[in-house]
Formats: C-alpha cells, structure tokens, sequence
C-alpha cells in the first residue's frame, strides 16, 4: 500500500509489499525518488500480501496500521506513526485470526472493524467467518459476528451513512461470483438512543465555521468527517476519519471549525457524524468539503514526477537493491 503525504512529510510512505526482497517499507521523496527504509521490529514479517491497512483515526495522528496478509496467511498488526521523528514500525495486539485478503473498516466509534479473508490464497475451506474489532485506544481485540458467506479474493466491506457496515463479493474460483449481500450491526447501536442531526450545511469550506443543529449538543463527544470508501483487493488508501473541533453553542447548536490541511482531508464529499460520549454515532449527512486553495502535494504532479513504472528483480523500486546486489 502506499500512503498519500500527510502533513509535513513530502513523501509517500510505503508501508507494505508482497516480496520481503525486492521492496522494503520507507519513505519515498517524490522529488529526489529516493528510498528512506524505516526501522522494523524483530520479528516483523514482509511477507504482507493482500494484509489491510487503515490510517487510525484521528486522520491529524498520522498512525497507519498494517494487519494481517501474506500465504499462509498471518494474525500479526502494527502500527507506524508518520508524524514521529524517526517512524518505526511498533507491534502491536494480533488479531485471533490470520488473514489473507482483509477487509478492515474504520468505525464512527474510531474503533476498527476486521472481517472476511482467509487463511490460504484461494483456498475456500481456510475461510474466516467471524469477524473482529480493534480498539487503538486499549490496543485490544474483541470478537464480532459471524458472517454466512466467506469472503476472499474480490471481496469489500465499507461503512453506511447509517453506521452499519457492508460485505459484499468474493470470488476465489473466478466466475464462481458470491452475489449475497450481509449486513453488520456494530456494538453501538445497542448502547441507547443516537444523536440526531436535525440541520447542517451540505457544503463547509476549508477554514471555515459552520453550524450543526442537534437535540443532544450537549452530548456530543466527536464531530467527525469519514471519507467514501472504494476498496480493492483489501485496499482502501482514501478511508479516514478526519476530526473537527467544536463548541456547544447552547442545549441544540454546536459551532464547528473546519481544518484548513487539505492533504488531512482532500476535497470531496464526506459523511459527517456526530458522535456522543457513549460512542454512538448519528446517522451521517453528506457535506461537499470544497473552497481551498492549491494543495502542497497536487495528486496530479505527484503523479508527474513519479517515474511510473513496474518493479521486479531487475527493476527495483528507488533506493532499494537488486537480490543479487
């Protein structure tokens, strides 16, 4: 996976690979195309194929999260924060199940939800049904639902407006398609009633204020913006939660700022959720984030000044050495 520059860093930050040869994780400049390798832990495994990857919210923390991957599958999850010094891979709760061709989902609680995959590449009988949640705040795992339908190679799980979340696909045989669908209830939507936005604007502008209209103002613990999903093959590099401060005006209104950093949340649309102090979230509205001026790191020139090009053993990424070298 490749992780957009955050913040300061003018980089893209590598954060996995297939081969524990060819492409070792770091930080690639995009002006220089070289390769600065960051530290991994003993024991860390680049064999990571198809693993999921998920920045942690807040997006502002800059904590991606690699779990999970590689054939025979592993149940093994680290966290690397981009915004430190001197980033470094750090290990962290594994996962009780291994997984090949995860799907992980960031949750309105900031919690992470974990579901699908397998134990060997398209292997149908090593299918991991019960799916899992992270929470990054106790560094623990705690057991979800079980799915009917395995989901493998081709398949997606993404979160609704209204907080549930989606499985959809697989098709490990190729033309043996999964047309189920299945539904995921998470544990918030059995702790007590949720917030409710009665108005807010369907546009906010980058450093901008805007208001939010709600009975249960005074309750709201996290204002949030969540990023569309759009996953492929267990990847979803645009999925954030993005976190805006504010202030209850009275009993039914919160006054909201919005972030001025658009390489934190890009231009687009968003599902803003309110959150209270129980973690339950709203059902989302759809806000247009729009009205910023240039961003640092233009998608458009990055992909200009990258040399755009295939790896192999012949040709490996910057910075890194052939095997034979």
């Amino acid at each position: 996976m490749a992780a957009p520059s955050l913040g300061s860093k003018p980089a893209i930050c590598l954060i996995r690979s297939p081969n524990p040869v060819e492409v070792l994780p770091g930080f690639l400049n995009i002006a220089t195309s070289t390769m600065t390798i960051v530290t991994l832990p003993e024991g860390f495994s680049q064999s990571r194929d198809h693993c999921g990857s998920v920045l942690l919210a807040p997006a502002q923390d800059q904590r991606v999260m690699i779990l999970g991957g590689g054939d025979p599958a592993i149940n093994t999850a680290h966290i690397i924060d981009l915004k430190a010094s001197a980033p470094a891979y750090e290990p962290v709760a594994s996962m009780t199940h291994a997984r090949f061709h995860v799907n992980a989902v960031l949750l309105p609680d900031r919690t992470v939800f974990v579901s699908g995959g397998n134990g060997q590449s398209e292997v149908v009988a090593t299918a991991v049904l019960e799916a899992e949640i992270y929470d990054p705040a106790t560094d623990t795992w705690i057991a979800a639902a079980t799915a009917q339908a395995g989901r493998l190679y081709h398949s997606i799980a993404l979160l609704l407006p209204d907080g549930r979340v989606l499985a959809a696909g697989s098709n490990p045989n190729r033309r043996d398609d999964e047309l189920r669908l299945e539904i995921y209830h998470p544990p918030y939507l059995f702790r007590g009633p949720r917030p409710f936005i009665e108005t807010v604007p369907q546009q906010i502008l980058y450093g901008g204020e805007f208001e939010i209209h709600t009975p249960q103002a005074e309750e709201i613990h996290w204002v949030e913006l969540i990023w569309l999903m759009a996953t492929t093959h267990s990847c979803e590099t645009g999925q954030r939660v993005v976190d805006l401060e504010f202030k209850a005006h009275d009993f039914c209104r919160l006054h909201v700022n919005v972030l001025s950093e658009q390489n934190i949340a890009p231009p687009g649309r968003y599902m803003l959720f309110l959150v209270n102090k129980r973690g339950v979230p709203s059902v989302a509205r759809w806000v247009q984030l729009t009205g910023g001026g240039k961003p640092d790191h233009e998608p458009a020139e990055i992909k200009q000044q990258l040399a755009m090009h295939v790896t192999s053993k012949d040709n490996p990424a910057p910075g890194t050495k052939k095997p034979s070298d």
